[in-house]
């Protein structure tokens, strides 16, 4: 990824948070969000995601949707998969940003592939996510930066 020996060992502590953090949470509930401290919902948001929840996501298989799009924020789970994608988490914690692992993730879940995408989508992503610095994405606004 060409980053710095520091930028490095944030990721990795990243990943090994939201490891922490997803063991803590299983079982909890139904369902699992990765959010952070420094985003701000829409108004209504749960009411959104409940609501597409019902809409969409009931009696059908999925892995992964997605109320965002910056990285890994906004992401809705299963909480059934959580355990799994922890271990994932922890197992490749020093290898990618958690953003992509969980799309390696999702690919051993799904029936077609996901990460084939990666590299063309690494242009995409910077200008997504330089541009939802300045707008805001539809569900979730980041609020701090790194």
């Amino acid at each position: 990824f060409g980053d710095s020996p520091k930028r490095q060992w944030w990721r990795t502590k990243q990943n090994l948070d939201y490891t922490f953090l997803m063991w803590y949470a299983a079982n909890l509930s139904d369902y699992y969000m990765q959010l952070e401290d420094d985003v701000q919902p829409v108004p209504h948001f749960i009411l959104s995601v409940r609501s597409y929840i019902r809409r969409s996501l009931l009696g059908k298989h999925w892995v992964m949707a997605s109320f965002s799009s910056l990285g890994f924020i906004g992401k809705l789970f299963n909480n059934s998969h959580i355990p799994k994608l922890a271990e994932f988490l922890l197992t490749f914690s020093t290898e990618a940003p958690c953003d992509w692992l969980v799309w390696v993730w999702i690919d051993a879940l799904s029936p077609w592939p996901v990460a084939l995408d990666i590299p063309k989508d690494v242009a995409n992503e910077i200008e997504k996510r330089q541009k939802a610095e300045q707008t805001g994405p539809e569900a979730i606004k980041k609020l701090g930066f790194m």
